[in-house]
């Protein structure tokens, strides 16, 4: 019984630390980039296709953790704001593929400064043990939501 009411007491600082978190970095976006209002959706799919130089849209809003429909809004907002190009494959012409322009790829380094910059200002407030014990944290977090993920994945395709 003990044992359950510590990992309750875990689940309740956790519970209470991501609403936060999520608070924080939606303060420390900047509400404008070169002059253009973008949503967290759209600075989340900017940054998801900096990673690649052309992507399926599929692979995209899975990156996004979007559906397929809110994806093509999303892309649709971006074409729109000239950031992004969406063309068909060559070998199969119903898969669509997207990628950034110019511009687009001028605003996903100026957000990825402004990340860094707000990275850098937090470590900076962390001594080198905090900044160890947080870093190790946050990969052992992600591993384990990946590892839960992939259950979830595997449950859903029975």
């Amino acid at each position: 019984m003990k044992k359950i009411n510590k990992i309750d007491g875990y689940i309740d600082r956790v519970e209470k630390c991501v609403p936060e978190i999520i608070r924080s970095i939606h303060i420390s976006m900047p509400k404008e980039i070169m002059g253009l209002k973008l949503t967290i959706s759209q600075v989340l799919t900017l940054v998801a296709l900096g990673y690649k130089k052309l992507c399926k849209m599929s692979d995209l809003a899975k990156a996004v953790s979007t559906k397929m429909s809110a994806m093509t809004g999303i892309i649709d907002g971006l074409i729109r704001e000239g950031l992004v190009e969406r063309e068909r494959s060559d070998d199969d012409r119903r898969i669509v593929l997207v990628r950034l322009t110019q511009k687009g790829r001028r605003i996903v380094r100026r957000l990825q400064e402004h990340r860094k910059k707000n990275i850098c200002s937090i470590i900076e407030y962390l001594d080198k043990s905090q900044r160890e014990s947080i870093i190790v944290g946050f990969e052992k977090m992600i591993a384990a939501f990946s590892v839960r993920a992939e259950e979830i994945e595997r449950s859903n395709h029975r």
